[in-house]
């Protein structure tokens, strides 16, 4: 009897199921009765992929390669797991080994892309992409991948254009509205980034980052109950995620609510201490709450985190304000201007109320 087939029938079944456990333990015993079952590797690999288990996959994607060295698959499989590692050297590695095995494979050119865009050489992800949609011209992510390099380098237009085609191509995928909501987003126009997440949350109710992308919208248009609402809904779906605990916290603030802001903002620092937003942002609720020396501390760690942060000098310069210290206010607006940022108009005029000078 064919036991190992047997045994991956019913890895597969489980995997099916997402019960990766079940999964990877009938494809190693599977392994144990044929130890060259490339199969069985592959699907283990997928499966601990799957889990996270990036190290385990690439062991097991490496093991395809060595038993067929002319499969173009396990580089593909493997460069994956190296790109969501973050390993990306090790990744164009895998995926230029499988072009050079299949010149025809779209998906490898469109990883290879993926990967450029993560090293932020756009014009490269462009390229590749475009290579992608040339072998394949119906492939809704493809052009929504696309159109996430076209966002990155700039180019709204373009990126809309491509966010277009994905959307037309495949009207029941959630991803490809998400991305063009933040095109209308970085457009400015809030509207229609919530109409395009809010199809999304439609598509797919436990959609987490459209409920975040959404949330975000609703605070640029001041509705903060409504952008509550979807980070809190966020929460429900992913609650240890400390973006979502900064952006709550952002909105609570925002609207002068400063001991729940300061809770989410606490949270935020706890999961990721080293988050230098909710330190910005905590410490201009401390400020707003009037408890000064916290505010001070906080936008202290914001600014030695990451010292080129214009918010944190204009957050800065308000506390300096009501302590009536002027001179660091002004040192702090001039700091604020010389990094690209713009100071409340509000804060500059009454500072120089406050000072008697211009500057």
């Amino acid at each position: 009897p064919n036991y190992d087939r047997a045994l991956r029938d019913r890895g597969l079944a489980f995997y099916g199921k997402r019960d990766y456990d079940r999964a990877i333990a009938d494809f190693s015993k599977a392994l144990e009765l044929n130890p060259k079952y490339v199969e069985a590797y592959t699907r283990r690999g997928a499966a601990y992929h799957q889990k996270g288990d990036f190290e385990r996959a690439i062991g097991d994607y490496t093991r395809v390669t060595e038993l067929t060295p002319d499969d173009f698959r396990g580089y593909l499989s493997r460069g994956i797991s190296h790109r969501l590692k973050r390993d990306y050297d090790r990744a164009l590695a895998d995926y230029d080994k499988a072009i050079a095995l299949n010149p025809d494979s779209a998906e490898a050119y469109g990883n290879r892309g993926d990967v450029y865009s993560q090293k932020r050489d756009h014009d490269r992800a462009i390229v590749e992409l475009r290579k992608a949609i040339e072998l394949q011209p119906n492939h809704a992510l493809l052009h929504r991948n696309l159109a996430v390099a076209y966002r990155d380098k700039g180019d709204l237009d373009a990126a809309m254009r491509e966010c277009d085609t994905a959307v037309s191509l495949n009207p029941r995928l959630a991803l490809p509205y998400t991305t063009r909501g933040g095109i209308h987003w970085r457009k400015g126009d809030c509207d229609h980034a919530v109409a395009d997440n809010t199809k999304a949350i439609e598509l797919d109710p436990l959609y987490v980052d459209a409920y975040i992308a959404r949330g975000v919208a609703f605070c640029r248009k001041g509705e903060s109950d409504r952008a509550i609402a979807d980070y809190t809904k966020a929460l429900e779906l992913k609650p240890n995620d400390p973006l979502i605990y900064n952006n709550r916290g952002y909105t609570y603030q925002k609207r002068g609510d400063h001991d729940r802001a300061i809770a989410d903002l606490d949270r935020a620092i706890e999961l990721k201490p080293q988050y230098v937003e909710a330190y910005n942002n905590r410490g201009a609720a401390y400020r707003d709450k009037g408890d000064l020396d916290r505010a001070m501390a906080d936008l202290a760690k914001a600014l030695e985190l990451k010292p080129d942060h214009a918010e944190a000098y204009g957050n800065r310069a308000r506390a300096w304000l009501m302590k009536k210290d002027y001179e660091n206010a002004w040192k702090d607006v001039k700091r604020c201007r010389e990094l690209g940022g713009q100071p409340d108009a509000d804060l500059i005029q009454q500072l120089r109320q406050a000072s008697g000078r211009d500057q």
